[in-house]
C-alpha cells in the first residue's frame, strides 16, 4: 500500500497525489506521527474505499482517531462488550463514527454487511442488515477496527472485507519521535521555536492557498474588461502583495527550519539508539507472550534515562551519557520482567567428538569459507591438539588451537566454541556480553520493591510474573509495613472460581480510597482478566495513592492491554545454595529460634533450610532433576514438602533425601572431635561458599551441569530463531517460498503407501494373537499420520503457487519446513519425540521399514519399541501372550528384564553401564548419554519375582521423561547395581527410547 507500480518500473508514491499539506499538518496535531508511512497510512484510514483494521500495537492510531472524530460523538466499543450490537445500531443510523476497539484475530460475523458495505435502497432510504435486523444507513457512518495485536492472523476474508493497515511504528518514525523529546528535553525553548515554526508555516501555507483560491475565484467571477475593474485590480495588488509576504516568510521559516534541523541532528544518535532498542524490547514477545511493551511505558523509561544521565557540555560526552544510561535503564526494565534436515557427507575421523558437532564443523566451513574454509581438514590432521582443547574443563578460557586464536573475533570464537562444546556457549556468551558492553550487562538487577513502589502509578498496575518457587506476597507485606498501608489499607484477594465480582468490587473501593489491592493467582480466571482489562480503561481520577499488584503465572492469553501499560516483574527463587539458604534465614526471626528449648531445635533448622535450598536447587537441572518442575516454596518450609510431589520417582527421590538429612542420627548425642576446644557449636549461615551449587552436594553426577547448560544454550537458540523474521527472501539464493516448496516436495517423494489393514487382518485368520492387534493398531494410526501428512503438504504446495489462500494451519507448517521443525498437526499423530525434521524422518523411514517387515514375515526378534507409537500396548501384549500359555491371572502377572551383551539404540541418563561386570556404574566426565544394550523382557508371575541390588529404573519414549499428567513412561526396567539404591536414585538414572 505504500506504492503503486504503474506499466513499469516507475514507482508512483501515494502522496504525490493526495498531498495536502495543512490536512497533514492537522493530523501530526491531532496525534499521527509525521513520518511519510504514517501520514500514508493516515490518507488510506480517512480516505480507503472499505473500512480500516487498524494493526496497532503502539496505539498510536487509537489515540489520532480518537482525538480526529472526538467532536464527530465518537462511539467506542469492543466485541467484549454485551450491548456493542445496540451501540453500533445507533450509530449506523445516525451518522456517528464507530470504534472497535481490543480486536483480537476473531471478528464477530455479525457485522460483515457493515464491513462489506451491503446497502440496499428500500423506499427512498438506505438500509443495511445488523444480524438479522434491518437498520437506516446514514452516508456519514464511519467504522474503525484497531487491534493492539502486532501479528494477528486474519483469514483471507478479513483483508477482502476491510483494508488492512499496518501502523506499527517504524525506526526511522519512533527515531524522529524521540529526537522531539530528546531536544524537548535538551532544548525546550529551540524546540519550542521549532514547533511554532512548523504551526506558522502551515498557517502561511493555507493562507497562501486561500489567496490563490480567493484570486481564482475573483477572476471566474468578474465580467467585461478586467482593466477596467478597479476593484479587481485593488484585490489583485492586495492579494500580490499579502502573497508575497508569506512567500517571504516561508522562506525566511525554511531557512529557519534548515539551521534548527542542524542543531537537532547532533542529537540523533541517541534518539536512533532509544529506537533501535524500544524494538528489541517489543520483539521480546516472540520468545514469551507475557513480554509485552507498550511506546507509553516505554516513553517513561526514555524521559527517566535523560533526566539520569549526567549532564555535560560537551555535545559527544552528553550523547555518550545519555546512550550509557539509557541502554542500562532499558536492560534494567527488560530484566526485571523477564525469565531466562540434512546430514554431512563428509564422514566423521573420530569418535570423541559427537556426530552434531563434526556435521557442525563442516556446515561452518560451508558458510564461512574466509575464516572457516580449512577447519575440517586442520580438525582432522592435527585431532591431538584439538582433543586436548576440547577435554578442558573451561576450553573458552583457553587459549583456541592453531592460527584461530589470532584471527577470529570474538563472536567468530563463539562459532567454533558451538561445534565443539555446546554446553560452554551460555558461558562463553556471558563472557563476550562482559567484554563487550560490560559486566552490569550480565548481572540482573536485584529486585527492589521499594523502587518498584516508586516506579509506579495509579494507572500502571505492577504485574507479578511467578516463577516456581517464588512468592511475592511476604515481600509485598513488609513494603505496606513501610509505606504506611498496613491492616485494611492493604486488601488482598486470591483469585479463583466465584471471586470475580468481590475484585471488581475491591478494585473500586481501593480506586478511590487510595489504597492497595493485590489479586493473585490471576491466570486462574484468563477470561475475566478482560474485564479487569476494561475496568482498567474506565479509571480516570484515581486517588494518587492507589495501586494494583497482580500476580500470574506467564500464559500465552493474559491480555495485551494489561501487559502493556503494566510494570512487570518477574520472581525468581534465590539461585546456589548459599544465596538460597540466606534467603530463608533471612525470613526466620530470632525469636522463632530460641522459642523452642530443645538443643536439637535449631540444628533441624538448619538442616532444614540446607534440605530446602537442595530440592530448589535441583529443579534448575531439568528432568534429571525432578520429573515435574515442582515450585517448593516457604509453605513447604514451614508445613511440609510430600504432599506437593506427584510423581512415584520424584517422591523417590524426596524419600532419599529426607532419609539422608532428616534420618535418627540427627539425635545421637554430641560428639567432640579432638580439635573442638568448645562443645558449644554454633551454626552460621555460610557466607563464603561458591553462589553456584556444586551438582554432587545435590547428589547429582558432575555432567548434570554439562546438561543443564546445553539445554540453556538451545533454548536461546530456539529464541533467536523465533526473533528472525517470518518472511522474505534469504538475499542471493533461493526465495523462502522456493525452499520450503523443496522440502515439502523431498518429503512427499519419501512419503510410503498406506498399509490395507483389511487384507492384512484376513491374513491373520480368526485366532489372532494379542501382539497382532497391537499391530493392527500401529497401523492404523501410521496410516493416519501419512494421510495427514499428504494432505498438508498437498495443499501447502497449492497455498505457495497461489492456488488457494494460505491458512493458519499451512502457515504453522510452511514455518516448521523452513526452521527444520516437525509441524504440529504431524506431532499429534506420531510417537513423542524431540527430534528435528531430518532426523525425525530418518525416524519415520525406519518405522515404515519395521512395520513392513511385521507384516510381511512376521513379529521381530527384537522389537524396536521407540518405533511404536504406543509401546506399552506391545508389553502389554507380551504379558497377555504369557498369560494365556501358562495358565497365570493377568492382574498378578508383570514384566522383568536382564540386561544382554547385544547392542541397541536405548539411551541411560545419569549413570553407565560396565559389559563386563553387568553392573551400574559412574558415567564418564561430559559422556551424558550411552546406549546400552538390548533388554531381554520377560513376562513372570509377580510372587515369583526376587530382586536384590537392583535398581527400578523408569523407561522413558523421550529425554523430557514423564510430565505431570504421568505421560511418557513406558515401563520400568531392572537394572543390577553393587552401590546404594539412593545413590542411583538421586542421580536421576533412567533409560530413554529415543534419541534427542
Amino acid at each position: 500500500m505504500l506504492e503503486i507500480r504503474c506499466y513499469g518500473s516507475r514507482l508512483v508514491y501515494l502522496l504525490n497525489y493526495v498531498s495536502n499539506k495543512p490536512l497533514f499538518d492537522r493530523w501530526g496535531s491531532e496525534g499521527l506521527p509525521p513520518d511519510e508511512l504514517s501520514v500514508q497510512n493516515g490518507i488510506l484510514t480517512s480516505r480507503g474505499s472499505r473500512f480500516p483494521m487498524c494493526i496497532d500495537p503502539q496505539q498510536q492510531a487509537l489515540n489520532w482517531i480518537k482525538k480526529k472524530e472526538a467532536k464527530n460523538n465518537l462511539k467506542i466499543s469492543s466485541f467484549n462488550d454485551p450491548d456493542f450490537l445496540k451501540q453500533l445500531e445507533m450509530a449506523i443510523k445516525y451518522g456517528f463514527p464507530f470504534l472497535f476497539q481490543d480486536v483480537d484475530e476473531y471478528i464477530d460475523p455479525v457485522i460483515d454487511n457493515v464491513l462489506e458495505k451491503n446497502v440496499k435502497g428500500a423506499e427512498g432510504r438506505q438500509v443495511i442488515m445488523l444480524g438479522d435486523k434491518e437498520t437506516d444507513y446514514d452516508p456519514n457512518f464511519k467504522l474503525y477496527l484497531n487491534t493492539k495485536l502486532s501479528n494477528p492472523k486474519y483469514s483471507p476474508s478479513v483483508f477482502g472485507k476491510a483494508m488492512v493497515i499496518n501502523y506499527t511504528v517504524t525506526l526511522k518514525g519512533l527515531e524522529d519521535q524521540l529526537l522531539s523529546v530528546i531536544m524537548g528535553f535538551e532544548k525546550k525553548e529551540l524546540e519550542e521555536q521549532r514547533e511554532l515554526l512548523i504551526q506558522e508555516t502551515s498557517n502561511n501555507k493555507k493562507l497562501l492557498k486561500n489567496l490563490g483560491d480567493s484570486l481564482l475565484r475573483e477572476l471566474a467571477t468578474s465580467s467585461g474588461n478586467m482593466l477596467d475593474n478597479t476593484e479587481l485590480v485593488t484585490t489583485l495588488e492586495e492579494t500580490k502583495s499579502k502573497a508575497r509576504e508569506v512567500s517571504e516568510k516561508l522562506t525566511l521559516a525554511q531557512k529557519t527550519s534548515v539551521d534548527i534541523d542542524k542543531l537537532r541532528d547532533g542529537y540523533r544518535p541517541a534518539a536512533k539508539r532509544g529506537a533501535i532498542l524500544f524494538f528489541a524490547l517489543t520483539e521480546m514477545a516472540l520468545v514469551n507472550s507475557m513480554y509485552q511493551y507498550s511506546l507509553a511505558s516505554y516513553l517513561e523509561v526514555f524521559d527517566s534515562s535523560l533526566r539520569k544521565s549526567l549532564p555535560d557540555s560537551v555535545l559527544l560526552q552528553r550523547l555518550k551519557n545519555i546512550m550509557n544510561t539509557l541502554t542500562y535503564s532499558v536492560y534494567n526494565y527488560g530484566c526485571t520482567g523477564n525469565l531466562s534436515l540434512e546430514k554431512s557427507t563428509r564422514k566423521k575421523p573420530f569418535d570423541w567428538l559427537a556426530n552434531q558437532g563434526w556435521e557442525d564443523i563442516v556446515k561452518l566451513a560451508e558458510l564461512f569459507p574466509p575464516q572457516f574454509g580449512s577447519l575440517p581438514d586442520d580438525v582432522e590432521k592435527n585431532s591431538s591438539e584439538w582433543k586436548s582443547w576440547y577435554d578442558l574443563d573451561a576450553p573458552e578460557q583457553a587459549p583456541y588451537p592453531m592460527k584461530y586464536q589470532e584471527n577470529l573475533s570474538a563472536f567468530q570464537k563463539l562459532l567454533l566454541l558451538r561445534c565443539f562444546r555446546v554446553d560452554r556457549v551460555y558461558r562463553a556468551g556471558t563472557d563476550y556480553v562482559t567484554v563487550t558492553m560490560g559486566e552490569k550487562y550480565v548481572q540482573p538487577p536485584v529486585i527492589n520493591f521499594d523502587a518498584i513502589h516508586e516506579q509506579s502509578t495509579p494507572f500502571s498496575p505492577i504485574v507479578f510474573i511467578l516463577s516456581p518457587g517464588s512468592d511475592p506476597a511476604t515481600d509485598l507485606m513488609k513494603l505496606a509495613d513501610r509505606s504506611g498501608f498496613e491492616g485494611n489499607k492493604f486488601k488482598f484477594l486470591a483469585m479463583g472460581q466465584g471471586q470475580e465480582k468481590v475484585a471488581l468490587q475491591l478494585l473500586e473501593r481501593a480506586v478511590s480510597r487510595g489504597q492497595w489491592l493485590m489479586l493473585q493467582n490471576c491466570h486462574l480466571l484468563v477470561k475475566w482478566l478482560k474485564d479487569l482489562e476494561k475496568s482498567l480503561e474506565m479509571i480516570t481520577k484515581p486517588n494518587p495513592n492507589f495501586r494494583l499488584w497482580v500476580t500470574t503465572n506467564p500464559i500465552t492469553d493474559f491480555p495485551i492491554g494489561i501487559l502493556q501499560k503494566s510494570l512487570k516483574v518477574v520472581t525468581e527463587p534465590p539461585n546456589g545454595l548459599k544465596l538460597n539458604m540466606r534467603a530463608t534465614y533471612s525470613k526466620i526471626s530470632r525469636e522463632t529460634l530460641t522459642s523452642c528449648p530443645h538443643p536439637a531445635f535449631r540444628s533441624l533448622v538448619y538442616v532444614l533450610a540446607f534440605f530446602h535450598a537442595v530440592v530448589q536447587e535441583r529443579r534448575k537441572y531439568g528432568k534429571i532433576g525432578w520429573n515435574v518442575p515442582y515450585d517448593f516454596n516457604e509453605s513447604d518450609f514451614s508445613v511440609m514438602y510430600g504432599g506437593r510431589a506427584i510423581d512415584s520417582f520424584d517422591r523417590r527421590i524426596l524419600t532419599v533425601y529426607m532419609d539422608e538429612y532428616l534420618g535418627d542420627f540427627l539425635f545421637y548425642t554430641f560428639r567432640q572431635f579432638h580439635f573442638f576446644s568448645n562443645k558449644d557449636v554454633t551454626y552460621k549461615i555460610p557466607q563464603n561458599g561458591p553462589e553456584s551449587s556444586y551438582t554432587e552436594v545435590l547428589g547429582l553426577n558432575s555432567n548434570a551441569e554439562i546438561g543443564y547448560y546445553t539445554q540453556a544454550a538451545k533454548d536461546m537458540w530456539s529464541h533467536l530463531i523465533d526473533l528472525q523474521p517470518q518472511t522474505g527472501d534469504s538475499g542471493g539464493g533461493i526465495s523462502r517460498d522456493e525452499f520450503i516448496s523443496q522440502v515439502a516436495q523431498d518429503i512427499q517423494n519419501k512419503l510410503p503407501q498406506l498399509y490395507d489393514i483389511d487384507v492384512i487382518c484376513k491374513k491373520f485368520g480368526t485366532d489372532i494373537s494379542p501382539t497382532s492387534v497391537v499391530l493392527l493398531q500401529e497401523l492404523e494410526r501410521f496410516n493416519k499420520l501419512v494421510v495427514c501428512m499428504q494432505r498438508s503438504l498437498f495443499e501447502l504446495q497449492r497455498a505457495l503457487s497461489g492456488e488457494v489462500g494460505m491458512s493458519s494451519e499451512l502457515d504453522e507448517v510452511s514455518r516448521a519446513l523452513f526452521n527444520g521443525h516437525i509441524p504440529a498437526i504431524w506431532k499429534k499423530l506420531a510417537p513423542d519425540t524431540l527430534k528435528s525434521l531430518g532426523n525425525w524422518m530418518i525416524h519415520f523411514k525406519r518405522r515404515h521399514e519395521q512395520y513392513s517387515y511385521w507384516v510381511e514375515k512376521g513379529e521381530p526378534k527384537v522389537m524396536w519399541l521407540s518405533g511404536l507409537q504406543i509401546p506399552e500396548s506391545y508389553l502389554t501384549a507380551l504379558v497377555q501372550t504369557s498369560c494365556r500359555k501358562n495358565g497365570w491371572p493377568l492382574d498378578l502377572s508383570t514384566l522383568y528384564t536382564e540386561v544382554t551383551q547385544y547392542r541397541s539404540e536405548d539411551e541411560i541418563k545419569g549413570a553407565d553401564w560396565d559389559m563386563e561386570n553387568g553392573c551400574l556404574v559412574k558415567s564418564q566426565p561430559k559422556v551424558l548419554v550411552v546406549e546400552l544394550p538390548i533388554l531381554k523382557v520377560i513376562p513372570i508371575e509377580a510372587s515369583r519375582l526376587r530382586l536384590q541390588n537392583t535398581l527400578r529404573t523408569p523407561v522413558y519414549t523421550t529425554s523430557l521423561r514423564r510430565n505431570a499428567m504421568s505421560v511418557g513412561l513406558v515401563f520400568e526396567a531392572d537394572l543390577f547395581t553393587t552401590m546404594h539404591l539412593s545413590h542411583w536414585v538421586l542421580r536421576g538414572v533412567c533409560l530413554c527410547l529415543n534419541s534427542d
